[in-house]
């Protein structure tokens, strides 16, 4: 139990240092981007660029909180980095969204959006088959099954300084990690 705390913790971390070290100035501007995109365009231009493997486009349309745990702060906390690592790209491996009903009232829209992915929320249980391995999480996610999760998410969009903006929240990301973060 204590090697799967341990585990878990130090792929945390590392998911963590490394998403805010490719943290850089480019990454949290919208520059060149129009404010003429509409809540619905805005999902489905991060999402595809997501799907794409372009993070970098993916993180302007994002909305990330600063957050606290216990003595420390994340600002600008990135779900995934501005470019992905092995770990990363087997989140989106097979993602997929459908974008339902969108309302829009002043400067927040809601939009109701189902989100596919690889179900990952079991995972955690096949790490100790893999303790030899350099990353034991890593290798449990590359040989898990190709079983897909579906996910009914009411994500939030916030116009900040003239663009929408997808406010990441707990549910989204976990749907885009199929499921892996609600464990932790």
């Amino acid at each position: 139990m204590k090697t799967k705390c341990f585990l878990v913790l130090v792929f945390v971390f590392t998911v963590l240092l490394s998403a805010c070290g490719n943290l850089s100035g480019d990454g949290n501007k919208t520059t060149g981007l129009s404010s003429k995109i509409s809540p619905k365009q805005t999902i489905q231009i991060a999402f595809e660029a997501l799907k794409n493997g372009n993070l970098k486009k993916f993180n302007q349309f994002i909305q990330y909180n600063d957050r606290r745990e216990g003595v420390f702060v994340y600002k600008d906390n990135k779900l995934f980095g501005n470019n992905l690592d092995e770990t990363e790209k087997e989140f989106i491996k097979n993602f997929s969204y459908d974008i339902g009903e969108v309302k829009e009232s002043g400067n927040v829209t809601t939009a109701q959006v189902k989100i596919t992915n690889r179900d990952l929320s079991n995972v955690e249980k096949d790490i100790p088959h893999y303790k030899d391995a350099d990353n034991p999480l890593i290798e449990a996610i590359k040989n898990s099954d190709n079983k897909m999760v579906t996910t009914n998410l009411k994500i939030t969009l916030n116009k900040t300084d003239g663009m929408w903006k997808i406010q990441m929240d707990a549910a989204l990301a976990d749907a885009l990690c199929g499921g892996l973060l609600a464990k932790w």
